[in-house]
C-alpha cells in the first residue's frame, strides 16, 4: 500500500495529527515566548569589589590588575575590560558564544579565589550579564505631595519591602533599586569641639564601635539544660547613641550632631519630570519579555493601595514595542498572504487550485507553530519572518499538486480515486526534492555559529519547518481536497478561471513565455551563438561588480527606527552631586518639552551603584545614562535618527555638558560593541594615552556620516594630594596609616558600627565632619591631627598640592587603555570605518612601540558575520548539488541548476541599491534564500527536459518544451513570493527595518534571477549535453 493510499483509507488518522498540531500550534501561540528579537548577546560575567578609601589608581594597580591576570587564563574568554574609580574595580570577561554562562560563573569564582586582594578590600561581587540582563520594565517611586516622605524614605521601602515582593512573582529573576538617598545614623563630628577636646575622630570611631554592638559571651552547660550568655550593647534609639559616654564627662552629643540622615548620593534617577528611586526588574533567563512585565503590572494596583503615599509609575518598559512588533509581523503576514493569492490567481486562472492554497495556509501556519512549540523555538520578528517567507513555497507546493491532479482527470481521464492517488503520486517525491533542495542550501546555517548563527537560527529553523509542513499538508490534506473539489470528475474552468485566462494572460504570461521560447529556440537552433549569450551575462556581472557593487555600503545590520534612543552624557568630572542635580534637571526640562513631540517616557540614571549592572552611567555621578522612547514610525512624522540629532544639540549646548553620544536603538549589532567605530589605544602607562586619544578624537570629528565622537576620559578630574614630611610626622609620633585613618573618618567618613531596624537592612552609623568643615581646601588646611604630642595642624605635617588626574582608568586585556568611540545614523558601517581606519594608521606612526591602536568597533563582528555566511552559502551549494545528483542519477544536469545561483546575484544587488540597501548579513540571508527558490524553479525546467527528452528523444524540443510548459508555474512561484516579501521591503512592523535587505535582495534576485533562469539554465542544460555527447560519455 503506497503512502498516499494509506491517506486514503486513514483519513481520519490524517485528521488526527492535524487535531493534536493544531491544539499544539493554539498552545505555542499563546505561550511561546514574544520577544523583539532573539537573544544574541555573548555571555559576560561582571566582577565588582570594593576598595574603600583607595584612589582609582591604587584600584587598578593593587585590585584590577591581579582580578585581571588570573580570568584571562579561564578558558574561551574573549574580551576583558575593566574600570576603575575611586573605591570600585569593575571587571566585565566576555566570552565566546560556546561558553555556557553558568560554567563561566562558576570558573570565574574559582579564579577569584585564587587572588591576594590588600586588607580592606570588600569580596568581589559576581553577576552575569546577558541579554536577560537589562530590565524589561523599571518602575518608578517617589512620594506623594503632603505624604510627608522623602525619598530616602521611599528608598527604604523600596529595598526593605517592595523588593521582595516582586522577587516572589514567578518570572521576575531579579530586582535591582537604584538612585534616591539611602538611609544612615549620621555622627557629625564638629571640627572645633574636636580640638576644644583634644579628640581624634579615631577615637569616635572606635568608641561607637566597641560601644554599639551585642557580644556573644559563651555558654552556661548544667547537667540538665544550657544557657546562652550574651552582652547587649546594640542602642535601639538613636537618643541612646547621642548618650554615649565619649569621655567620664562628655556625651556623643556635645561633640557631634547624632541623627538619621542620607548618605552623599553616589547616583540620582530621573523620571517623568521628577528625581525618583526606580526599580529595575529583570526576567528570567531566556524568559518571556511580556510574562514578567504582566505580572508586574498585575501587582502595581497592590501596590499603590498597600503604599498609598508613594507615587508608582513606569519608567521604561519593553511592553509596547514587543506587543506592537508582534501585532505589526501579523499585519505583514496578513498582506503576504494576500498579494500572493492574487498573484497566484492571475498566474494560475483557476479558482479552485486558489481555493485550495487558501485552505492550505491555516493547517500550515498553526501545525508550524505546534512544532515551534515542541522545539522551543521562540517568537520573534526573525521566527516570524521566517513563517511569512515559506508561504511561497507552500503555494507552489499546492499547485504542483493540484495542477497534476487536474492532469490527470482532464488529459488521462483517469477516474477520480486514480487520478488523485497517481497525480499526487507521481510528483510528490519531486516536490519532495525541490523542498530537499532548499533545505540543504538553508541547512549550513544552523551550524555556522558566530553572531550570524545566532540571529538567522530562528529564521532558518522555522522556515526549514515550514516548508516541510507544507509538503506534508500538500500530499495529505491536499489530495482529500481535490477528490471533494473534484468530485463530479470532471475540471471544467470556472467563468472567472475563463475571464483571466482571456484578459490576463495576454499580459502576464504569454509575452513573458513567448520571449524565453524565442531566445532559447534561437540558441537551440544556431548553438554558434553561445558566445554571444555568455558575453551579454559577462557583460552583466562586470557592470554590477565594478558600478554597483562599490556604491553599496556594508553593514553586520541595517540601521532600524523603533522609536527608541539610548546614549551617555558626560559633565564636567569636578561637579559635586549638587551641581550635577541642577543640571540634570535642565536637560529633564528639555525632554518634558519633547512630549509635544511624540515622547511617550524617558529616564536619566546618574552615577552607578556597587552590585548594580542594570542601570547607571558607567562611571562616577557626572556620568548618566539615558533611555528615551517615542511613538512609533508609523505615529510621527520625523525620524529617530531626526530627533537624535536635535537632542544632542539641545542638550549638548547646556553649560557643564562636556560630551553626549546618544544612538538609536540598535546602532550596533551588540550591545556589548559600543559604537560603529571603537580605537582603543592601549599601552604599559595610563599617563601617556591621553594626548594620542585626544588628537584621535578631534580628526574623527571630521569623519563623513559620524553622529557623535566620544573619549573614554580625560584627567580633569581636580585631586587634592598630601605630600608627608616624614621627619615632621617622626618627631611627633604618626604613622602614615594613622594620619590616613583620622584624614579618612573626618572627610570621606567611616562606618563604626550599625543600627538595627526590626526585619529590615540595618543603618549603617557613619562618622564623618559637617557638610561647612569639609566643603573646600580651606576646611582641609584647618584640620588638626592627633599625635603622640597632642594637636598639630595637618600642614605642619606636609603639604597639600591640587593636580589634575583620571577620574577613573580602563583597562583593555591586561593593558591600560582609553577609547575613541564614534556612533553613525544611517551611513554604511564600511564608510565610516574605512575613514577611520586611514586616520588610525596615520595615527600609528606617532605612536611609540609600548603604545598601539586597536579597533574593538563592529569591523569584527561584520567581518565574522559575513565570511560564515559566505561559506554557509559555498557548502550549502554543494549540498544542494548532492542532493540533485542523487534526485536526477547525473553529476552534469543538476550543474546547469547550480549555475542558476550566480543569475540571481547579479539582480539582488541592483536591487539593493534601489530599495536603499546596504550589504549586510540580512542581505547575504536573502541571497541563499533566492538561490533556494532559483534551484527549485530550475529543477522544474530540467526535471521536464530530462522526462520530455526520455520519451522524444530531440533535445532541442525538450529544451524549447521545458520552456514553454514551465514558463508559468516558475512565474507564478517568483512573482508568488516577491508578492509575499513586498510587506517586509516597505517595513510594514516596528523593527522590521533590520530583515529589509533580505526581502530587497530576494525580489531582485527573483525578477532578473528568473528571467535569466528560464533563458541561461536551458542553454547550459543544452551545451553540458552536448559537451557530454562529444567527449562519450553517452546521453
Amino acid at each position: 500500500m503506497s503512502f498516499i493510499e494509506f491517506i486514503f483509507r486513514r483519513k481520519y488518522f490524517v485528521f488526527a495529527i492535524f487535531a493534536v498540531l493544531a491544539v499544539l500550534g493554539l498552545i505555542g501561540y499563546f505561550t511561546l515566548p514574544k520577544k523583539l528579537f532573539p537573544d544574541i548577546e555573548r555571555p559576560h560575567v561582571v566582577v565588582v569589589t570594593k576598595y574603600p578609601g583607595a584612589d582609582a589608581q591604587t584600584v587598578a594597580t593593587y585590585v584590577t590588575l591581579p582580578l585581571e591576570r588570573r580570568l584571562q587564563t579561564i578558558s574561551l574568554v574573549r574580551r576583558i575590560t575593566s574600570t576603575s574609580s575611586d573605591g570600585v574595580s569593575s571587571i566585565d570577561v566576555e566570552f565566546e558564544y560556546g561558553k555556557d554562562i553558568n560554567v563561566a560563573v562558576v570558573d570565574v569564582i574559582n579564579e577569584i579565589k585564587k587572588v591576594n586582594l590588600p586588607p580592606g578590600t570588600g569580596q568581589p561581587l559576581v553577576f552575569k550579564k546577558g541579554s536577560s540582563t537589562p530590565p524589561v520594565i523599571i518602575l518608578a517611586l517617589t512620594p506623594k505631595e503632603g505624604s510627608g516622605l522623602s525619598l530616602a524614605d521611599v528608598r527604604e521601602i523600596a529595598e526593605n519591602q517592595i523588593k521582595d515582593e516582586l522577587l516572589r512573582l514567578p518570572h521576575v529573576r531579579n530586582v535591582d533599586v537604584f538612585g534616591g538617598y539611602q538611609k544612615e545614623v549620621r555622627v557629625e563630628l564638629d571640627l572645633q569641639k574636636l580640638k576644644k577636646y583634644r579628640l581624634s575622630p579615631t577615637e569616635v570611631l572606635s568608641l561607637i564601635s566597641q560601644s554599639n554592638r551585642n557580644i556573644p559571651i559563651g555558654i552556661l552547660v548544667g547537667p540538665s539544660h544550657r544557657l546562652t550568655v550574651k552582652l547587649l550593647g546594640q542602642v535601639e534609639e538613636v537618643e541612646n547613641l547621642k548618650n554615649l559616654w565619649v569621655t567620664p564627662s562628655l556625651k556623643l552629643s556635645d561633640i557631634a550632631d547624632v541623627k538619621i540622615g542620607h548618605a552623599e548620593p553616589r547616583s540620582f534617577f530621573f523620571s517623568n519630570g521628577k528625581e525618583v528611586v526606580a526599580l529595575a526588574i529583570q526576567r528570567l533567563e531566556n524568559g518571556d519579555y511580556l510574562k514578567t512585565i504582566g505580572e508586574v503590572e498585575a501587582f502595581i494596583p497592590r501596590l499603590k493601595k498597600e503604599f498609598p503615599e508613594i507615587e508608582v509609575t513606569v519608567a521604561d518598559s519593553m511592553k509596547n514595542i514587543t506587543q506592537t512588533s508582534f501585532f505589526n509581523m501579523l499585519e505583514v503576514l496578513r498582506d503576504s498572504v494576500v498579494f500572493t493569492l492574487i498573484v497566484m490567481f492571475v498566474f494560475l486562472a483557476n479558482f479552485r487550485l486558489t481555493l485550495g492554497v487558501i485552505l492550505s495556509i491555516p493547517f500550515v501556519y498553526i501545525a508550524s507553530v505546534g512544532i515551534m512549540k515542541i522545539f522551543g523555538i521562540e517568537f520573534n520578528i526573525v521566527s516570524e519572518t521566517g513563517l511569512i517567507l515559506a508561504l511561497a513555497m507552500l503555494a507552489d507546493d499546492a499547485v504542483v499538486i493540484l495542477e497534476n491532479i487536474e492532469r490527470h482527470i482532464t488529459e488521462l481521464k483517469e477516474s477520480l480515486s486514480e487520478a488523485v492517488i497517481n497525480g499526487t503520486k507521481e510528483v510528490m517525491f519531486a516536490v519532495a526534492g525541490g523542498s530537499l533542495a532548499i533545505t540543504a542550501v538553508l541547512l549550513p546555517l544552523l551550524f555556522v555559529g558566530g553572531y550570524a548563527g545566532k540571529v538567522f537560527y530562528f529564521l532558518v529553523s522555522t522556515l526549514i519547518i515550514a516548508i516541510w509542513v507544507s509538503w506534508f499538508v500538500s500530499v495529505t490534506f491536499l489530495p482529500l481536497f481535490a477528490y471533494w473539489i473534484f468530485r463530479k470528475g470532471e475540471a471544467k474552468p470556472l467563468r472567472i478561471d475563463r475571464l483571466v485566462e482571456k484578459y490576463i494572460f495576454p499580459i502576464t504570461v504569454y509575452p513573458f513565455r513567448n520571449l524565453y521560447v524565442a531566445l532559447v529556440e534561437n540558441f537551440v537552433r544556431n548553438p554558434k551563438l553561445f558566445p554571444l549569450y555568455m558575453a551579454a551575462i559577462l557583460s552583466l556581472f562586470i557592470l554590477s561588480a565594478k558600478v554597483v557593487i562599490p556604491i553599496l555600503g556594508k553593514d553586520t545590520m541595517p540601521p532600524m527606527d523603533t522609536g527608541v534612543l539610548t546614549g551617555q552624557i558626560w559633565l564636567d568630572a569636578d561637579y559635586s552631586y549638587h551641581k550635577v542635580r541642577e543640571i540634570a534637571k535642565e536637560i529633564v526640562n528639555i525632554l518634558e518639552e519633547e512630549k509635544k513631540k511624540g515622547l511617550e517616557r524617558y529616564y536619566l540614571a546618574f552615577g552607578t551603584e556597587p552590585g548594580v549592572i542594570t542601570l547607571g552611567g558607567g562611571g562616577n555621578i557626572q556620568t548618566a545614562r539615558v533611555v528615551i522612547t517615542y511613538v512609533d514610525r508609523f505615529h510621527r512624522k520625523e525620524s529617530i535618527w531626526d530627533i537624535e540629532h536635535r537632542l544632542m544639540e539641545k542638550i549638548g549646548s547646556i553649560e557643564g555638558v562636556k560630551q553626549i553620544s546618544i544612538a538609536a536603538q540598535g546602532s550596533t549589532p551588540l550591545s556589548s560593541i559600543k559604537g560603529v567605530v571603537d580605537t582603543v589605544i592601549v599601552g604599559d602607562m595610563f599617563e601617556e594615552l591621553y594626548p594620542y586619544a585626544e588628537k584621535l578624537y578631534y580628526a574623527y570629528r571630521n569623519i563623513k556620516g559620524a553622529s557623535s565622537v566620544t573619549i573614554g576620559w580625560a584627567p580633569d578630574n581636580l585631586e587634592v594630594r598630601f605630600i608627608p614630611n616624614f621627619e615632621e610626622m617622626n618627631r611627633y609620633g604618626i604613622t602614615l596609616v594613622e594620619l590616613a585613618n583620622q584624614l579618612a573618618t573626618l572627610i570621606n567618613g567611616k562606618v563604626s558600627s550599625s543600627f538595627v531596624v526590626p526585619n529590615e537592612t540595618p543603618l549603617a552609623v557613619k562618622v564623618q565632619l559637617t557638610k561647612d568643615d569639609r566643603k573646600n581646601l580651606e576646611n582641609l588646611k584647618s584640620v588638626v591631627i592627633k599625635t603622640k604630642k597632642g594637636l598639630v595642624p595637618l600642614q605642619q605635617l606636609g603639604r597639600l598640592v591640587v593636580v589634575s588626574t583620571m577620574p577613573l582608568i580602563t583597562r583593555e586585556n591586561l593593558k591600560y587603555s582609553i577609547s575613541v568611540i564614534l556612533q553613525k545614523d544611517t551611513a554604511p558601517s564600511s564608510l565610516i570605518i574605512e575613514q577611520a581606519h586611514k586616520i588610525n594608521a596615520e595615527m600609528k606612526k606617532e605612536l611609540p612601540p609600548s603604545v598601539d591602536i586597536v579597533d574593538k568597533g563592529e569591523i569584527g563582528t561584520m567581518k565574522e558575520a559575513l565570511t560564515k555566511m559566505a561559506i554557509s552559502f559555498l557548502v550549502g551549494a554543494l549540498f544542494a548539488y548532492a542532493v540533485l545528483v542523487v534526485a536526477f542519477e547525473s553529476l552534469s544536469a543538476p550543474f546547469a541548476i547550480i549555475l542558476s545561483i550566480p543569475l540571481a546575484a547579479v539582480g539582488s544587488m541592483w536591487f539593493l541599491l534601489f530599495g536603499g540597501q546596504h550589504r549586510c548579513a540580512p542581505a547575504m540571508m536573502g541571497l541563499i534564500l533566492v538561490s533556494g527558490i532559483i534551484i527549485r524553479n530550475a529543477i522544474l525546467l530540467i526535471d521536464f527536459a530530462e522526462e520530455y527528452l526520455r520519451k522524444v528523444g530531440d533535445l532541442k524540443e525538450a529544451v524549447v518544451e521545458a520552456v514553454k510548459v514551465r514558463t508559468r508555474p516558475v512565474l507564478m512561484t517568483a512573482f508568488a513570493t516577491i508578492a509575499g516579501l513586498m510587506p517586509i521591503a516597505m517595513q510594514k512592523a516596528v523593527g522590521l527595518e533590520r530583515l529589509a535587505p533580505l526581502a530587497w535582495v530576494a525580489i531582485g534576485g527573483l525578477l532578473v534571477g528568473t528571467f535569466l533562469t528560464l533563458v541561461y539554465v536551458p542553454i547550459f542544460y543544452y551545451a553540458i549535453y552536448k559537451i557530454r555527447e562529444r567527449l562519450g560519455f553517452g546521453v
